[in-house]
């Protein structure tokens, strides 16, 4: 399946950009590929990586290849050459990820504002966190947002995304706030050992929780979980981040 994208036909893409130039955002890949195989909850996809940026400063065609198990979005460039952007495999739900112990709570004086207002690349359209709840030194809670299709892409004719990016994006962005809080320093996703969806997305508020099993000079390892009133909707596990300096936060918006 074969999809073309532009900052026209796709104005979400100016509100993901570093340094000013706009890139395809992982969790849209994501929903990208649930929507060409036409998955149903419960579903999950693992081995998820990102291989190459998709700079989207110029229209692009982007393909989701499906070999077996495996899936890659290929960027497809002139003269016939194919690019993997992301890929992933697909595979059955299996145990749920467990809860690691929460530690003490940590104090924190970032305001989603100043967060909104220049820590983070995010503008308008993907702006997700809705609340931060609580921080410890290896974890963060808070609420995110969902969308529907046509908020971020005028025109498009699903009415229910096939895996929300805008709340996927979110409970990123809510791990790059406790990096803001707690290290100064800025998130960029790259690999995800597992995602697993039970139920579809609800458009309304998703409560998340972001264990960190692992911070090192490179980056962090975490496990997101994603509930609607008490009920795990989903998870994240083995999401690796690496850090990132937040002078390249910038929007393409705030560069143009």
């Amino acid at each position: 399946m074969t999809y073309e994208l532009s900052l026209e036909t796709h104005p979400f893409l100016r509100d993901h950009s570093l340094a000013g130039r706009p890139f395809l955002p992982l969790a849209s890949g994501l929903d990208l590929f649930v929507h060409a195989l036409g998955l149903r909850p419960p579903f999950s996809l693992t081995h998820v990586a990102v291989e190459r940026g998709l700079l989207v400063n110029r229209p692009a065609s982007v393909k989701v290849a499906i070999s077996d198990d495996q899936l890659k979005l290929l960027d497809l460039r002139p003269g016939g050459r194919e690019v993997a952007v992301f890929s992933a495999r697909v595979a059955a739900p299996g145990t749920g990820p467990a809860d690691e112990a929460p530690g003490d709570h940590l104090s924190f004086s970032l305001t989603l504002g100043e967060f909104y207002g220049g820590r983070t690349f995010h503008g308008p359209l993907l702006q997700a966190v809705t609340q931060v709840s609580g921080m410890t030194l290896t974890s963060v809670t808070g609420t995110v947002q969902g969308s529907l299709p046509a908020e971020w892409i005028p025109g498009e004719t699903r009415a229910r995304w096939d895996l929300d990016p805008k709340a996927i994006d979110g409970a990123f962005q809510l791990a790059i706030f406790w990096a803001q809080a707690r290290e100064g320093r800025g998130l960029l996703p790259r690999s995800v050992d597992e995602v697993t969806v039970l139920e579809p997305l609800p458009v309304g508020p998703i409560d998340v929780r972001i264990d960190l099993v692992a911070i090192d000079d490179e980056g962090v390892t975490g496990t997101i979980h994603l509930y609607s009133d008490g009920r795990k909707l989903g998870w994240l596990r083995g999401v690796r981040a690496r850090w990132a300096d937040p002078r390249t936060f910038r929007s393409e918006r705030e560069a143009s």
